[in-house]
């Protein structure tokens, strides 16, 4: 943390490097004050949520739903007391009309029942950890043709459910879908994603372009102190192939016939990787085909939900390797979880333009360890972790018509890389395609690295350290030094006032912000997010960090300049 007049850094002035309002907030007392403001707010939301989740319980007392409520709003770190008085603190504003609606209408916007049906609960990693209902992404059920088509037979059908949120940038503007990281029965739902236009809330009906995410940044290891933070939905071999069954409770009842079932296996090849130092991370890149299976299913396989739905094939020329048999025994990795609405995203998706297999690029940050944040000698990586991801997806996708590509030296595996990323058309498809799709991004529970990661995004966009959302940017850029985009004429060289129109408004139940960090930008966009998914940025050192890779991008702009 800061010291409380912190006047240089690196040896640098900050006065001549930072704009007025970081070096207001850039001090100890001031961080101090915006993490209580941040808190008292968070705790307020976790009063409202388990109203929410013991309203359901009272409404349905007859239908023996066991959920503690308590429990997934964290009661044994003292969150029910602290929720009690942060509500209490910040009643004067929800108490400005009639008391009764206006407590109930705060539940409602910050309800998490969806996460806790018999159904959905065995889909989340963390039962403290569950997304908001009015931003949670919903997810179509994929049924495919004998020929690979997406078949539209069942579109009225509600989305799946998947333990993620759709979340605005405040300042930055872009659109993320933040999610836990796939479960072993949730991995099917997951790719499902990645096979359909996904467009943000209610604004699908104006989109003028197909907006399939293309780009997945993973900022957990699988494994992570011996306890199992991700689980695995694509092989790690080049040219090994996984087929990714679907688990029944995916399927309505009128949907779990065999031939529906046959028809919507998933076929995924990792058709190339390689590591990139400078980032601290894995790229790879990841086919998904549907695989059609003309023999009849056992009908007694997938019934028991400790089965792997996940089934590893080797290719011709790769060697098999058994899935690991590491149990899921995830209790505690990052804390809290909420979401974003997209109840009527799922109708969207009605095209019968989805190809018989589509790619997409997979970006796995190696250095930020679980419940902290990236150590000062990593922080230079995540600066370019962070350029990469968004260069990567604005990147147009590679032909879907590729075979398998068998292991090889790693000098091949960078070719098959660049290659396919570099392939470009002309045709009036591609043109139609985003240029800058919403990027799908978690960690374990997805919240506490997840949210540290779309905040710092956010406000170097906001700061034109990055692009804005939708810039189209060229092949040769693609390949260009990190700070090009720094220097480009059409990005703002510094940051905007926060009441610039650039700042996204998001009406919240607990009104604004203390005045005191009305012009804090960290603040404002930490508690923006955490509107929209419970708990994001979760914990104080990751709220640090955000203010600390501003600070240091201000000085390395300064560097540039000297």
């Amino acid at each position: 943390m800061p010291s409380k007049a912190q006047s240089s850094f690196n040896g640098y002035d900050l006065e001549d490097l930072l704009p007025r309002w970081l070096q207001n907030a850039y001090t100890t007392p001031h961080i101090q004050s915006a993490l209580t403001a941040l808190d008292e707010r968070e705790d307020a939301r976790s009063s409202f949520r388990a109203e929410s989740v013991q309203s359901l319980m009272s409404k349905n007392a007859d239908q023996h739903l066991t959920v503690n409520a308590n429990r997934l709003v964290g009661e044994g770190k003292g969150i029910k007391a602290k929720a009690a008085a942060a509500t209490e603190a910040i009643s004067s504003h929800l108490h400005n009309s009639d008391s009764k609606t206006e407590s109930s209408e705060s539940t409602k916007f910050y309800s998490i029942v969806s996460g806790i049906s018999p159904d959905n609960m065995p889909r989340n990693r963390y039962m403290d950890v569950l997304p908001y209902d009015r931003t949670r992404v919903q997810v179509k059920v994929p049924h495919f043709r004998d020929s690979g088509a997406l078949s539209n037979e069942d579109e009225e059908l509600e989305g799946l459910y998947l333990n993620a949120n759709w979340v605005q940038e405040k300042y930055g503007r872009k659109w993320w879908i933040a999610s836990q990281a796939p479960l072993r029965n949730t991995a099917y739902t997951f790719l499902s994603l990645l096979l359909e236009d996904m467009y943000p809330p209610k604004l699908h009906r104006h989109a003028s372009h197909h907006s399939r995410p293309r780009t997945v940044v993973q900022l957990t290891q699988n494994i992570e102190s011996g306890r199992r933070k991700a689980h695995p939905y694509f092989p790690d071999v080049v040219g090994q192939t996984m087929i990714v069954v679907p688990d029944f409770t995916d399927y309505p009842s009128s949907s779990t016939s065999t031939s529906h079932l046959r028809r919507s296996k998933l076929k995924v090849t990792l058709v190339a990787q390689e590591r990139i130092g400078e980032a601290c991370c894995v790229k790879s890149l990841v086919e998904v085909r549907p695989f059609v299976d003309h023999g009849m299913l056992d009908e007694d396989s997938d019934k028991d939900s400790d089965d792997l739905p996940l089934q590893l094939r080797p290719s011709s020329s790769a060697p098999f390797a058994p899935p690991s048999a590491t149990p899921n025994t995830d209790s505690d990795s990052d804390n809290y979880g909420d979401s974003y609405d997209s109840s009527s995203n799922v109708k969207a998706t009605s095209k019968n333009t989805t190809p018989a297999a589509i790619r997409f690029t997979h970006l796995l940050f190696n250095a930020w360890p679980d419940h902290s944040v990236p150590s000062p000698s990593d922080r230079a990586a995540l600066f370019e972790f962070v350029r990469l991801v968004d260069r990567v997806n604005r990147q147009m996708p590679s032909g879907s018509s590729s075979g398998q590509i068998s292991a090889s030296s790693s000098k091949d595996t960078k070719d098959n890389l660049n290659s396919a990323s570099n392939e470009r058309s002309s045709t009036s498809e591609e043109r139609d395609l985003d240029p800058d799709p919403p990027i799908i991004v978690g960690c374990s529970a997805g919240i506490g690295r997840t949210g540290s990661f779309i905040a710092m995004n956010s406000l170097l966009r906001h700061a034109g350290f990055l692009p804005p959302p939708g810039y189209s940017t060229t092949s040769e850029s693609h390949s260009a030094s990190p700070q090009q985009f720094t220097q480009s004429p059409s990005i703002p060289s510094g940051p905007a006032t926060p009441s610039e129109p650039s700042a996204t408004s998001l009406t919240t139940p607990l009104g604004p912000l203390p005045t005191t960090l009305s012009t804090d930008l960290v603040s404002q966009e930490i508690d923006s997010l955490r509107e929209q998914r419970a708990g994001m940025v979760q914990r104080p050192e990751q709220a640090v960090l955000v203010y600390e890779m501003m600070v240091g991008a201000y000085v390395e702009r300064g560097e540039l300049k000297r």
